[in-house]
């Protein structure tokens, strides 16, 4: 169903809420459903409006003060007035499946073709949040990998490294960094007991 009023329309299957101007608003919980019910019952009470939230709770007249304040606030307008114990929507409610076209504020009550646009954006935007989210995980790996590569370089390198050959290279000697595959040892006296070898020279 959906209800459109002066400042506002209700699309009650989609759950959604957009002002006169077709910018979606955020109002859920139980101001959204009480709006919901005033729109299809044009008036209540307080025991009609709490008996349809929830039947087993006791809501007071200041619960309703709030939701009305609340839908009063977000929808910017005062449409909810309250009477002689009544609340009530001020202004005419449209109701229907479907709002003549000229009344669509909006591109989600709007015809199947503009629907669709409406959900392209969706999806472009979609892709472009995608695109950059990819975009920060692969800096943050590049950026990780060149704080590896750098600690290797440096300090995280091993006191003594056994090439294939097992030549026992100490670091700071000749071969040491011309030696790319290797086993790490803390010591000389380790790799030797290892099975390495001290260079001839």
């Amino acid at each position: 169903m959906i209800y459109q009023h002066k400042y506002f329309q209700i699309d009650t299957e989609a759950k959604r809420i957009f002002d006169e101007n077709g910018k979606e608003l955020s109002l859920t919980g139980n101001a959204y459903r009480m709006l919901v019910f005033l729109c299809a019952n044009k008036n209540a009470t307080l025991t009609q409006i709490g008996e349809f939230l929830d039947w087993a709770k006791e809501y007071t007249e200041n619960h309703l003060r709030q939701y009305r304040y609340k839908i009063n606030t977000i929808i910017g307008n005062p449409i909810i007035e309250y009477k002689n114990g009544t609340y009530s929507i001020a202004g005419e409610i449209k109701e229907g499946l479907e709002i003549n076209k000229k009344n669509r504020n909006t591109d989600l009550l709007q015809s199947n073709g503009i629907g669709f646009n409406w959900n392209n954006n969706i999806s472009i935007k979609t892709m472009k949040s995608i695109k950059i989210a990819v975009a920060i995980v692969c800096g943050i790996f590049i950026f990780l990998g060149i704080l590896f590569f750098l600690g290797r370089l440096s300090g995280n390198s091993p006191a003594v490294k056994k090439s294939n050959t097992g030549i026992c290279h100490q670091k700071g000697t000749d071969y040491y960094a011309n030696t790319k595959s290797f086993t790490a040892y803390d010591s000389v006296g380790e790799c030797l007991n290892n099975g390495g070898r001290l260079p001839k020279k």
